[in-house]
């Protein structure tokens, strides 16, 4: 099917059957229910009905039995409750009923109506307004006064029952027509015939009304609900019924029928639309095989206000479908706008993924080398591990051999100052004594004549020899400070594995800065080889034993040739290397004991060794074990991050396929999506604004119609009526 035949027929058919469903169930459900409710009721009719009765078939009672008039009777009763109801008793002042005598075929011959005026307040008085003639009081004597249309009654507390006539033409004609064996005959030459026998009764409506539907003026039919009923005697065999219903007593077989002549119209609407099952019908046709056919009569009641009593207009509200429709057309409409954003989402996923793939890779190599540098880290970590593991075992050794060197540096520093003075003196002194037998010499003479005087000459050149000995033998002791100094340290640097300043070259770590370093190698080193003492002491010593030998003999010899060679001896000491000798007392003294000397650098050095060193590498040892513990962590995930990377690199070929079939499945969502908000929510939310909507505004206007006819005649101002219209035709029956 077109999409166009989709669209004509949703538009045409189907809202259209959704409110002819509503209206023929509520109203057939309704009527028939009320009739069988009603069935085994006596009958309720009104003394107004029952005085119009009596007139109408008095010239007819005569021939007929009294079955058949009870029957007649039972069968206006149950019509009329067919379109009777408690809100019109309760809110009515004015119930109103149309009579017209008719002949078989439907041709009208007298209107008669019946008003019943209700005193609810039993009023004195009641207004009323009446176009009616020969008005007549059918239940009491209370009396009325006219003055045009208006009339009032002398109720006295009273409701007022009567009735009058009237040449008005009825809002609806009837017609019926009658068959047999397919051919249409008068009613009058179809009593006693046998056969198969129609009877079509069609109603036309001529009652319009201008409502105004959608801003524009539109004319509407009042909508009547015509019940029309007859009863069937046993002659009537196979009875089938056109827009209606046969009930069966077990006697007689009753036929009812409903028909809304003008309602198809009103709503602009054709049989067409509506399809089989649900009709708007204007006419009732009745099929039956007869044998002798006879009919007593037919009975067609018609009511304006039947549809609006079963609260058609609520029952068919879609005030709730309205916002679900909008709700639907907005939800509609944010998916395809949704559906749309995720295709193209999936596009720009999809285009970016081979840049993806590439990092992955990139990211694996990363991943690999990233493993082989940790476990490279482990290893030097290791490495290291151990090396501090060793330097931390020569720790002992290295304190050891620092606090012996810091011993002997103070015994040396104490050693130097006593050599130094000892020196400046035995220059000093070397210098006096030359100078003092070089004066001896000059002056010989008197020195040889006083014995006295070379005695105490002599005397004092053999101590002071003496002394310069023992200054010698104190020299020639300095050079044991010296090798201890140099001994000491390579006991340092052998304790250490290669010397105190770079305990692991390749991890870069130093336990003594550059400058304390240098500064103990030099001192050292000075300490050892600055002064050859053992050579210098070595030939003074044998000098000056000479000198102090000459010195002895000058007691006991001539003066003049001791003294000769005295000075022959004191020719050997060389002022330069005396010089010298002072010099290099002196610097060694302040070289050990000086302000930067050896002895200070020591001191820092054990205090360094003894303190910060010895506690940094206690540090050194722990840092560096939880260093090798945290790599050799590290390394123990490489194989699982290695494989992680790998099952990534696969995932994401497997991630690639799935996004192609993802945007190629958002790409047909999208499409279908906007396909279906065209041609389903779209063309569904226009069916219900346009003819949907259209159509229940028309039923409004229909209703509104209905509910405002309430009189055929006229009623007094503020006065709610009602009003229904009978037609009873004459009995169709062989002339005997």
């Amino acid at each position: 099917m077109k999409f166009s035949e989709l669209k004509n027929k949703f538009k045409n058919k189907y809202a259209i059957r959704v409110i002819a469903g509503v209206l023929m169930v509520a109203m057939l459900g309704t009527s028939y229910g009320v009739w069988q409710v009603n069935a085994a009721k006596p009958s309720t009719e009104s003394v107004s009905e029952e005085a119009t009765e009596k007139e109408t078939s008095t010239e007819e009672t005569d021939t007929e039995d009294a079955d058949a008039e009870e029957t007649k009777s039972e069968l206006k009763d149950q019509l009329g409750n067919l379109l009777n109801s408690d809100k019109e008793t309760e809110e009515t002042g004015k119930d109103e009923t149309v009579y017209m005598i008719a002949d078989a075929d439907g041709t009208v011959n007298k209107t008669i109506v019946s008003d019943w005026l209700k005193n609810k307040e039993n009023a004195d008085t009641l207004e009323d307004a009446s176009d009616l003639k020969d008005i007549k009081n059918v239940k009491g004597d209370e009396t009325f006064k006219q003055d045009g249309d208006k009339v009032t009654w002398d109720a006295q507390g009273n409701d007022i029952f009567y009735q009058g006539t009237t040449d008005k033409e009825a809002p609806i004609t009837q017609k019926i027509t009658y068959y047999l064996d397919g051919k249409e005959i008068a009613p009058k030459d179809l009593a006693g015939k046998s056969g198969k026998v129609t009877m079509r009764f069609e109603f036309t409506n001529n009652e319009k009304t201008t409502k105004t539907i959608d801003g524009k003026s539109t004319d509407v039919y009042v909508p009547f609900s015509v019940v029309t009923g007859m009863v069937l005697n046993d002659n009537f065999t196979n009875v089938e019924v056109t827009n209606g219903k046969v009930i069966s007593d077990g006697k007689n077989n009753i036929v009812v029928g409903i028909t809304m002549p003008g309602l198809k119209e009103s709503l602009g609407i054709d049989d067409a639309d509506l399809g089989d099952d649900v009709q708007f019908p204007d006419y009732v046709e009745v099929t039956a095989d007869v044998e002798d056919f006879s009919l007593d009569m037919t009975v067609s009641m018609a009511s304006s206000n039947l549809l609006s009593e079963m609260n058609v207009n609520g029952d068919i509200d879609l005030s709730v479908l309205s916002d679900t429709i909008d709700e639907m057309t907005d939800a509609s409409d944010q998916l395809v706008d949704g559906s749309s954003e995720l295709s193209d989402g999936l596009k720009t996923l999809q285009s970016s993924l081979g840049e993806f793939k590439a990092g992955v890779g990139t990211a694996q190599s990363g991943v690999k080398d990233y493993t082989s540098g940790a476990s490279a880290v482990a290893d030097g970590a290791n490495t290291l591990n151990s090396g501090i593991a060793k330097l931390a075992e020569s720790a002992p050794a290295l304190t050891s051999g620092v606090s012996a060197l810091k011993t002997g540096v103070q015994q040396a520093g104490a050693g130097a100052t006593q050599i130094n003075g000892g020196v400046a003196q035995l220059v000093d002194g070397i210098g006096t004594l030359k100078s003092t037998v070089n004066g001896s010499l000059a002056g010989m003479d008197a020195y040889a004549s006083s014995a006295d005087a070379q005695a105490a000459f002599a005397s004092a050149l053999n101590d002071y020899t003496k002394a310069a000995v023992n200054y010698l033998a104190v020299l020639q002791q300095l050079q044991t400070p010296g090798t201890t100094l140099n001994g000491a340290y390579s006991q340092v640097v052998a304790a250490t594995g290669g010397g105190l300043q770079a305990v692991n070259a390749d991890a870069n770590i130093y336990v003594l800065d550059d400058t304390t370093n240098a500064t103990l190698l030099a001192v050292t080193t000075q300490a050892g080889s600055a002064v050859d003492f053992n050579s210098l002491s070595t030939a003074y010593a044998a000098q000056l034993q000479n000198i102090s030998a000459v010195a002895t003999k000058l007691g006991t010899t001539g003066g003049a040739q001791a003294l000769t060679q005295v000075q022959a001896g004191l020719a050997q000491f060389d002022d330069s290397q005396l010089a010298t000798l002072k010099a290099g007392a002196a610097s060694l003294d302040a070289g050990l004991n000086g302000d930067d000397g050896i002895v200070a650098g020591v001191n820092t050095l054990d205090s360094s060794v003894n303190g910060a060193l010895s506690q940094g590498i206690t540090d050194l040892t722990n840092g560096a074990k939880q260093l090798a513990d945290g790599a050799n962590t590290l390394v123990a995930n490489n194989d699982k991050l290695n494989a992680g990377m790998t099952s990534l690199k696969s995932a994401t070929d497997l991630l690639i396929n799935g996004v192609d079939q993802l945007e190629d499945g958002s790409e047909t969502l999208a499409d279908g999506m906007a396909q279906f908000d065209e041609q389903a929510i779209e063309k569904l939310a226009d069916a219900y604004n346009g003819d949907l909507k259209e159509l229940l505004d028309k039923v409004d206007a229909v209703l509104d119609a209905g509910n405002e006819y309430n009189t055929f005649t006229r009623t007094a101002d503020g006065v709610k009526g009602n009003v229904k219209f009978i037609w009873e035709t004459a009995s169709i029956k062989a002339e005997d």
